[in-house]
């Protein structure tokens, strides 16, 4: 067993090899790392949303864990603080495509890509690939046949419980996670998490500007950025400028249907709630939020969207409702292919009118989540 493990170890590493023909040198290259695999799972009793398992459809263990249901759009009303300005973008010379040989050496790992970057179709950084989606694949048809055998025979045991739950976590998430874990980063993060550097990018980028969360579930991420805003105006840094004590630095909407942690268990008197927990009000349409003035000029914040048309529908009306101030879209989630958004959506971001300006890693649960960062900016000359 050591042997074999040695073995995938060794494996990990991308081998090069350089072939000279004349003047023409040809690289070929395979990387059999390894893949990785994500998806979510929850328990029955206190998990009662599917917005994190959403895109894992290929897991329908429903008879010992697994529920899957629909996530949709929310909106709030009475925020505070049009914006009439927004930071200068960058001039179109600054940007460029993707080139071909860019991206054949970005695949053979010999090279990194550029930022800012004009996206075009397929840009590497927007798709997942296919060894974590092999992974998955694999991963999704151990979970059935452990699913099978549940069926066929229901252990009634607890140890063989409590050994099916270890193999499924394992499955799932990796080694070394369990049911409590799972749970306590819901409760701390949402369906994905940040990091310090996160925080400290999102600040910057929209001080004085404020931030439109949509679909923002229990609001984890809006109480933590809402908490770094306040730390940071407090300190009286220069680099930020706090426009008013009116000024609501992060407007978080949902509809309710499907929260991450049920309310009825996580309310106003349990501790999630109170140290994690953001006021997040319910509104049934991204449309009737996002068209009001108070979200003009905001940067719209998606964060793990689920699978479909939410993510779409929302960037189309961001842009549409004020086409010269909403520029600016951070996107947390997976690339094309992956649990979040759908084709559609990164096509959208592909047409030619958005710059990638920031990627950036994110704290994800496990090992086996693949959920980036992305900050998108509307190029100068799309709308011209």
């Amino acid at each position: 067993m050591l042997m074999i493990e040695q073995s995938l170890r060794s494996l990990r590493r991308p081998k090069v090899f350089l072939t000279l023909a004349g003047a023409s040198v040809f690289l070929i290259a395979y990387d059999a790392e390894r893949s990785l695999g994500e998806t979510f799972l929850k328990r029955k009793v206190l998990i009662s949303s599917s917005r994190c398992l959403e895109g894992r459809k290929d897991f329908p263990f429903h008879s010992l864990l697994l529920h899957h249901g629909r996530t949709t759009v929310g909106c709030e009303r009475n925020a505070s603080g049009p914006f009439s300005t927004i930071p200068s973008a960058r001039d179109r010379r600054e940007v460029s495509p993707l080139t071909r040989t860019r991206r054949f050496f970005y695949s053979l790992s010999l090279a990194s890509l550029p930022l800012p970057r004009l996206l075009n179709k397929r840009d590497p950084d927007l798709v997942l690939r296919s060894r974590y989606l092999r992974q998955r694949q694999r991963d999704s048809q151990a979970v059935q046949a452990l699913q099978n055998s549940v069926a066929a025979e229901t252990p009634k045991d607890p140890q063989a419980v409590a050994g099916i739950v270890k193999t499924l976590y394992e499955l799932l998430y990796g080694k070394g996670v369990g049911p409590q874990d799972r749970q306590d980063f819901l409760s701390r993060y949402g369906c994905t998490g940040w990091t310090d550097a996160i925080l400290d990018l999102l600040l910057e980028l929209a001080a004085d500007r404020g931030i439109v969360e949509i679909g923002a579930g229990n609001g984890q991420w809006a109480r933590a950025l809402v908490d770094r805003y306040i730390e940071s105006t407090s300190t009286n840094d220069s680099n930020f400028r706090p426009r008013s004590k009116q000024f609501d630095f992060v407007l978080a909407y949902d509809d309710m249907s499907q929260l991450p942690l049920d309310p009825k268990v996580f309310h106003e008197k349990t501790q999630p709630y109170r140290e994690y927990f953001h006021k997040v009000r319910h509104c049934d349409s991204s449309l009737s939020i996002l068209q009001q003035w108070t979200c003009r000029g905001r940067v719209l914040l998606l964060v793990y969207p689920p699978p479909g048309g939410m993510a779409v529908n929302a960037a189309h009306i961001y842009v549409e409702s004020s086409p010269e101030l909403n520029d600016t879209i951070v996107y947390v989630g997976e690339g094309r292919g992956g649990s979040n958004a759908d084709d559609i959506f990164f096509d959208f971001m592909e047409e030619g009118d958005w710059i990638l300006e920031q990627s950036a890693p994110v704290h994800s649960f496990g090992d086996k989540g693949y959920e980036k960062l992305f900050v998108f900016r509307r190029a100068p000359f799309a709308s011209e």
